[in-house]
């Protein structure tokens, strides 16, 4: 689904090209469909990280109905949403993160690597090829625990449009927490800590890998009457503001479509496979016409936990660590704050027209 293509001259990168290799066409997919489809349809564009787009789709619905979905579904919806997190930051750590800094077992499918610079020793790599086998272990227990809510992961049937399908009570709520704390756990004495330890063996990633000094965020896990617990909001070159959704723009300059770049509310999706100087399938998200960066690190940032000068290799993979085990504590508050005698669904009907706006964060 994409690739990265650089030019080397002595030793430098002079040019690079972020590929998306891949026509997907979820927006035609949609057309001429009952709009109630599309959190169904829309979690499809992603195996890992499919419960934000169904959040995201809801919303929208939502947002053209007038309505506002249960204290209830809020809360519920974050510890789907949480979960998904929390295995989506355990696998790519492990899955596809590890064997960059520890030296691979020597059989399939794991031989085949780099060849060089392994720096741990060999009682360190030792336990983290074994920490390997429990981090997939421990995002596969994420995954089973958010299927009691949506009775299948990926691709979730929980999140529907006026709030969830399942509100977890009684024994669920107590089976949901015991599952969570075992998690919490790992992530714990062992997710945080490996990432830290990496860091003292190769702490010149803490310099490479920076990226643009800009950062967005859309909201993350809104509470009832308290707002996000990682709020909406910009910082650019260190100067943060308030997030206009007005500001952002779709760039498809090198994209193979046809028009021009514009709104994301006001794009068309007309491939054009021919175009001259185009490269990738994806747009370029913009914000004031600026690259910026999403995510853990972004989400920290903005709200106040991490200096907005450090966005090295280092800086993105330990934040990810903390949201994970911050997102374990979350789901036991909210948890706790679900009212069992109250419902977690809102049933609507959609007026004949209308347009409404869906945001969420994705892992």
């Amino acid at each position: 689904m994409g690739a990265v293509t650089v030019w080397v001259e002595q030793n430098r990168i002079v040019k690079a090209e972020n590929q998306g290799t891949i026509f997907r066409g979820f927006e035609i997919m949609l057309e001429g469909r009952d709009p109630l489809d599309a959190p169904y349809l829309t979690q499809r564009i992603c195996g890992i990280c499919s419960s934000a787009y169904g959040v995201a789709s809801c919303r929208a619905l939502e947002d053209i109905a007038g309505v506002q979905p249960p204290d209830n579904a809020l809360l519920t919806r974050n510890i789907i949403l949480g979960l998904d997190t929390i295995q989506n930051h355990l696998r790519q750590f492990y899955m596809l993160y590890l064997w960059d800094w520890v030296a691979p077992p020597p059989q399939n499918p794991f031989k085949g690597g780099y060849t060089r610079d392994y720096r741990l020793p060999a009682g360190l790599t030792a336990r983290f090829r074994e920490r390997y086998w429990a981090g997939v272990d421990f995002a596969r227990q994420a995954h089973e625990a958010l299927a009691l809510l949506g009775g299948k992961i990926p691709h979730t049937h929980g999140i529907v449009p006026g709030g969830v399908s399942l509100v977890p009570t009684g024994d669920l709520a107590r089976e949901l927490d015991r599952r969570v704390k075992k998690i919490g756990d790992f992530l714990e004495h062992c997710y945080c800590p490996d990432t830290l330890l990496l860091q003292q063996y190769y702490p010149e990633y803490m310099e490479i890998g920076k990226g643009s000094p800009n950062y967005i965020s859309h909201g993350f896990f809104p509470e009832p009457r308290q707002g996000d617990v990682f709020p909406a909001g910009a910082a650019l070159e260190g100067q943060k503001e308030e997030l206009s959704l007005e500001l952002i723009e779709e760039n498809q300059r090198y994209s193979w479509y046809r028009g021009n770049s514009g709104p994301p509310h006001g794009g068309k999706t007309v491939p054009d496979p021919d175009r001259p100087g185009a490269y990738s399938w994806t747009r370029a998200p913009r914000y004031r016409g600026l690259a910026c960066q999403g995510g853990p690190l972004a989400r920290r940032i903005i709200r106040g936990d991490r200096p907005p000068g450090g966005n090295a290799v280092m800086d993105r993979m330990i934040s990810r660590a903390e949201e994970a085990l911050e997102i374990s504590r979350l789901i036991g508050r909210w948890l706790e704050q679900i009212e069992p005698e109250k419902p977690g669904l809102l049933p609507f009907t959609l007026p004949p027209s209308g347009k409404g706006v869906g945001t969420t964060e994705a892992m």
